[in-house]
């Protein structure tokens, strides 16, 4: 402000003394003068403004028109009721029509809704899931910021897919306008409500699969239900109907011969009338693996431990257990993925040979100690087993479990296990196991001692896993009388068996990709690649070969990402996939072999009673008004005369300096050189 206070008044000055001399006056006439001084003081000021940087506010109103989205629903159950025939033809131009007749108003943005929520598209009605609340998703983020008056959401209230619309919009406090179109009356439908069987299976083991029959106004008779595997008719059975409402479970034992995966589809007999024979069929996928694993049970004698043991594991198809008197095995110990000592060994049964074939073939072991165990001779055998007994004396001593334990998960509480009955241990010294490897401490009374009963040790590439002490058979029956089910001191067993089993084999192609999607979803996998260093590297080249079930293959290629590859292969047709992964990093090629099923099952078809109520309670949550396809002419009436929907008018001050305008620095160039050049025109020197 003060460069301005002086510089104005010394512009002028200057350019009044530049042209009041005698010798100016003398060769210059005065309207000559007049215009050289006005244009030197226009110049200088400008310069002096420039310098001074002086600001000048102002204020801009913007008023934004209020955006009206019209949200409908694109997914297949919209025409597949009674209604069909209008929905497909009549109600998209009815759609078209209200935007029309509100778009003076108001401005329009038209998206559709069906896995996902997208801009403007063909109403086709071919998505094969309903995800209403992914339109609030998009509103949120594509919109933010924007003046959204109201939503017109159409549907027919089926939602099959992603989180509660009505929770979702509880943030969302602007109108919500629902047309509810769809059928609410329930027709005759026999249907397979959903299938139950276990992910994985084994090869020679039954294993069963469990078609749950729903039927309402189904006309009485007798409907055939057959079960199918890969396309090939396995089995059936006949379901007698006599009521008009019904709800069946059947259920079917199957064993398979061969490994892989295998896609078993349930088909019912179509009644008469059935408005949905969609859902008349509906399948599942099971991997039936080759990878049963054999366990030797040695035994000193026989003990109830033993009987607890293989209670637990029978009922695991992943294991096939063998239980023997150490005295009569003569077996291969080379076949078995874990050796179970029970009280060995002993001064009856001596198992030296055994331990040293297991320990070059990296067999893990689970080593229990009892009253017969030899603890001297256990000593011996090297196997991490550091107990010293000062007298060969036994002790009562409960489990304390141990929270800093770290091998394995258990899923239920420490209580659980604090009242379990006590385990005979020796008495003695016991050598130092790391905290992180032991499941259980020794409890005597109240006093928790830091002398491990339950853990685990590695030697080398063979794990160790010791009980040191007999009894575990009381833990079964506490669990039961305490728990009702002997879910606790099983999962103890299971998951004890299941880590000293697995190999912890390192890859250096990690290929990630599930073995079922549905036919409406993408099929996706990534991968990882190691060095031999270990490291992960990302110049690799990963192509994967597609073949389906014809035999027409093709490849694609994955794409390196930050921390890895992926590949998106998009959707296919229904059926059953074989692949080939190859990663190749320099002159090495790592590969990967599986499949995957991509099934027909559709959620669309499974429901197709429309649900008004939903809609109801979106619209009058939300202030709004639900309509149905007899009052559409309402909707755009009602909302043109909402005065809740209002253009905002917002005012934003704007700060001008003169330095940011061109045309003022141009102003003083170009004065100066006009200047300068009337001087010389006008012969002034």
């Amino acid at each position: 402000m003060l460069l301005l206070l002086i510089g104005m008044p010394a512009a002028a000055a200057i350019a009044w003394w530049l042209y009041s001399s005698p010798t100016v006056k003398s060769q210059l006439k005065q309207w000559q003068r007049v215009v050289l001084i006005l244009m030197r003081f226009l110049s200088v000021a400008a310069i002096v403004l420039t310098l001074a940087n002086i600001s000048f506010n102002s204020a801009i109103t913007h008023r934004q028109r209020p955006i009206v989205v019209v949200a409908c629903d694109n997914s297949a159950s919209m025409a597949m009721n009674a209604d069909s025939a209008w929905i497909k033809h009549d109600f998209p131009q009815q759609i078209n029509d209200l935007c029309d007749k509100i778009k003076s108003k108001f401005d329009i943005c038209r998206i559709n809704f069906a896995e996902e929520t997208a801009d403007n598209s063909v109403l086709d009605f071919g998505g094969q899931a309903s995800n209403m609340a992914s339109v609030f998703d998009y509103i949120e983020d594509k919109m933010f910021g924007q003046n959204v008056g109201a939503l017109i959401i159409a549907s027919d209230g089926i939602i099959n897919y992603g989180s509660d619309p009505l929770q979702k919009s509880a943030t969302f406090g602007k109108p919500v306008y629902t047309i509810a179109l769809g059928d609410t009356l329930p027709h005759p439908d026999l249907s397979i409500d959903r299938i139950t069987t276990n992910r994985t299976a084994h090869k020679d083991v039954h294993f069963p699969i469990v078609a749950y029959i729903k039927g309402e106004d189904v006309p009485a008779g007798r409907y055939t239900l057959t079960l199918s595997c890969n396309g090939r008719k396995t089995d059936s059975t006949q379901i007698e109907v006599r009521e008009r409402e019904i709800y069946l479970k059947k259920t079917f034992y199957v064993r398979e011969d061969s490994s892989g995966l295998h896609h078993y589809t349930f088909s019912i007999d179509i009644p008469e009338n059935d408005i949905n024979p969609r859902n008349n069929t509906a399948g599942t996928v099971v991997d039936v693996r080759d990878d049963i694993q054999e366990i030797l049970l040695l035994q000193n004698s026989w003990h109830p431990d033993v009987a607890a043991i293989s209670q637990t594991l029978q009922k695991d198809q992943r294991y096939k257990l063998t239980i023997s008197n150490i005295k009569d095995f003569k077996g291969d110990i080379g076949k078995y993925s874990l050796i179970v000592l029970h009280q060995l060994p002993s001064v009856t049964g001596k198992i030296g040979g055994i331990v040293e074939n297991a320990k070059k073939a990296s067999t893990p072991m689970l080593i229990i100690i009892g009253q017969q165990t030899k603890i001297t001779d256990l000593q011996q055998l090297e196997l991490s087993i550091n107990i010293k007994q000062t007298r060969n004396d036994f002790e009562e001593v409960q489990g304390a479990q141990n929270s800093d334990f770290q091998v394995f998960s258990l899923s239920f509480d420490s209580q659980l296990t604090s009242d379990f009955p006590p385990l005979t241990a020796p008495y003695g010294e016991y050598g130092e196991i790391t905290a992180s490897q032991v499941l259980f401490y020794q409890q005597i009374g109240s006093v928790r001692t830091k002398r491990p009963m339950f853990f685990f040790s590695q030697t080398g590439s063979q794990k160790i896993g010791v009980i040191a002490g007999e009894g575990i058979w009381r833990w079964r029956l506490h669990d039961y009388a305490t728990n009702g089910s002997q879910s606790v001191s099983n999962e103890i067993i299971s998951k004890t068996v299941q880590y000293l089993c697995n190999s912890e084999k390192r890859e250096r192609f990690v290929l990630n990709i599930g073995n079922t999607f549905p036919m409406h979803r993408s099929i996706t996998a990534d991968a990882v690649v190691y060095n031999k260093m270990y490291e992960p590297v990302n110049n690799a080249e990963i192509e994967m070969l597609i073949t389906d079930r014809n035999r027409n293959a093709y490849k694609s290629a994955f794409q390196a990402a930050e921390t890895g590859y992926t590949l998106n292969l998009g959707h296919k047709e229904p059926g059953l996939y074989s692949y080939t992964a190859t990663a190749t990093l320099g002159d090495e090629q790592l590969t990967k072999r599986g499949q995957f099923v991509v099934t027909d099952e559709s959620p669309e078809s499974n429901n197709l009673l429309a649900n008004h109520n939903l809609m109801y309670l979106l619209a009058s949550e939300h202030t709004g008004k639900m309509y149905t396809a007899n009052d559409f002419s309402e909707i755009g009436t009602d909302i043109l005369n909402n005065r809740q929907i209002e253009t905002v008018t917002s005012t934003s001050e704007v700060i001008s300096h003169p330095i940011d305008f061109l045309l003022l620095a141009l102003l003083a160039i170009l004065l100066l050189a006009a200047e300068w050049f009337l001087r010389k025109f006008w012969g002034l020197v």
